[in-house]
């Protein structure tokens, strides 16, 4: 009875944040949609799809698999080249080799192939790197 009697009154007390309206639920995400699959069993829904993580192959719906996707729970980005932890529409080096993709783009070279880098017209590597970022900054960061 006494275990009866507790479950009755955890519901009542639980009752009001069960609902995906509700600002204290558990699980919720921004904008007060319910992140939470409509399966018990499963995961939390990041994209809103009704299909929890666990049985979702795009988390966050952008189009490229999580198996394929750098960030799989960021719907602006999924390819990251240089794996250097910015995805490459943030990243305004996606290859690492030191020249930003605007300079390389300008110059002819392949801003995604670090072994393509700008030609440099006599000058050293370390004066077209000073360059490079001087052109990021002149143009108010990329």
């Amino acid at each position: 009875m006494k275990n009866t009697a507790l479950l009755f009154a955890l519901t009542l007390i639980l009752a009001p944040y069960s609902s995906a309206q509700s600002p204290l639920m558990w699980g919720q995400g921004q904008w007060g949609v319910n992140t939470w699959s409509a399966d018990a069993g499963e995961s939390p829904d990041t994209d809103g799809d009704g299909i929890g993580n666990n049985a979702d192959t795009d988390d966050d719906d952008d189009g490229v698999v999580d198996s394929d996707d750098a960030f799989p729970l960021d719907a602006n980005e999924s390819l990251d080249t240089d794996s250097d932890g910015i995805g490459n529409n943030a990243d305004t080096d996606d290859d690492g080799d030191g020249y930003t993709d605007q300079h390389e783009l300008e110059m002819g070279s392949d801003p995604l192939d670090s072994g393509d880098m700008p030609r440099s017209g006599g000058l050293s590597p370390a004066l077209l790197r000073v360059i490079s970022q001087g052109v990021t900054k002149d143009n108010g960061g990329g």
